[in-house]
């Protein structure tokens, strides 16, 4: 059977019973590409430091990389800022493979960002806002709290953020009343406790304390005159106990018994002065017994006591004295006087005296 003639499309051709493609391209297109990479090379050739210096090679691929121009010779490339802020260059010298390693990082404009700047600075003023806004919270709670170190803490940070804002000024305002009632507070239990304990001296020091702090003080007013009234009481019955002689003067007596009067009126009364009126009231009914003494004489010579009459001679005469210091005196013709001072105790038993005189002239 006789084949047909198989005809193959153009640009084919049979070969031993197969098809292959015959290429048709010109062969002034080779040609013209072998041009264009020899005056490529030529190119790279003429540039400064090209003949002996450049270590770029192009290489052909599907998609060539497009190398960056290299720059004169002499020239350097600014680098990295290093720790100080100044800029760190890179010397080349036409070093192509030492300007891919190390880019260039060239510092832009400041205008470029001044937006940037802004927002930077928007976002630290309202972190300021708020941290100022916490610790003013922070402080009203520590002073309605009472606790004061913890409030002196958060108006030192606020001085420190804001210190001529009218907020920082009114809240050191209400710190120093807060530590001025504090203080006030706390030295009127100091003088309460010590009007309690009958310390007047001291008690009267603290409540002038309060009115050197708050003048108008209604509370430091009354315990300093309060205070200021026992510390005088005080002192005149510790003065009257400790020499109860005088209450053997009739005027002395007199005066001691409206002091024991007002005394036991006194209140609040304490240990201390209860101690001290029944004390008084001792020494005054002591003062006010008569007590008995038996005086002897040689009836010989005139006796007189002083301040309570002549006695005249006698051998033996019983009196009744108050309590007291007494003077007496003895006189005979021809004898020298003769004078004793005597203590009449009170509630004594009967006290024996002698007097006369025995000495010749």
């Amino acid at each position: 059977m006789n084949e047909k003639p198989h005809l193959s499309p153009p640009g084919y051709r049979r070969d031993q019973g197969t098809e292959r493609r015959v290429s048709r391209t010109p062969l002034f297109i080779s040609i013209l590409f072998i041009v264009l990479l020899a005056g490529a090379g030529a190119v790279l050739f003429l540039l400064p430091g090209g003949s002996n210096k450049t270590e770029a090679t192009i290489s052909l691929t599907t998609a060539p990389v497009q190398q960056p121009a290299a720059p004169l010779s002499g020239q350097e490339l600014p680098g990295k800022r290093t720790e100080n802020g100044e800029a760190e260059t890179v010397p080349i010298s036409g070093d192509l493979t030492a300007a891919v390693e190390k880019p260039a990082q060239i510092p832009a404009p400041d205008a470029e960002f001044q937006e940037e700047r802004d927002s930077l600075n928007r976002v630290q003023r309202e972190i300021e806002e708020q941290t100022f806004k916490d610790e003013m919270s922070s402080f009203f709670q520590a002073i309605d709290a009472n606790q004061l170190v913890r409030a002196k803490s958060s108006l030192k940070l606020l001085r420190t953020l804001r210190n001529n804002d009218a907020q920082v000024i009114q809240a050191g305002r209400i710190f120093a009343e807060k530590e001025e009632s504090a203080q006030v507070a706390l030295l009127r239990a100091e003088a309460e406790n010590l009007s309690e304990a009958e310390k007047w001296q001291d008690a009267l020091a603290a409540y002038k304390k309060i009115l050197a702090i708050v003048p108008e003080s209604l509370s430091g007013v009354n315990g300093q005159s309060l205070a200021a009234k026992r510390l005088k009481l005080d002192k005149i019955l510790a003065e009257t106990i400790n020499q109860p002689s005088r209450l053997q003067d009739d005027t002395q007596r007199t005066a001691a018994i409206k002091l024991l009067t007002y005394a036991q009126q006194v209140k609040p009364k304490g240990p201390v002065i209860v101690s001290q009126v029944n004390r008084l009231e001792e020494l005054i009914t002591f003062a006010a017994t008569p007590v008995d003494v038996l005086l002897e004489s040689d009836n010989s010579t005139d006796v007189t006591i002083y301040h309570v009459g002549r006695m005249g001679r006698f051998f033996s005469r019983q009196l009744i004295l108050k309590p007291g210091t007494y003077t007496i005196v003895g006189t005979r013709m021809g004898y020298r006087d003769i004078r004793r001072t005597v203590e009449i105790a009170p509630a004594s038993e009967t006290t024996r005296l002698s007097i006369q005189c025995e000495e010749r002239i």
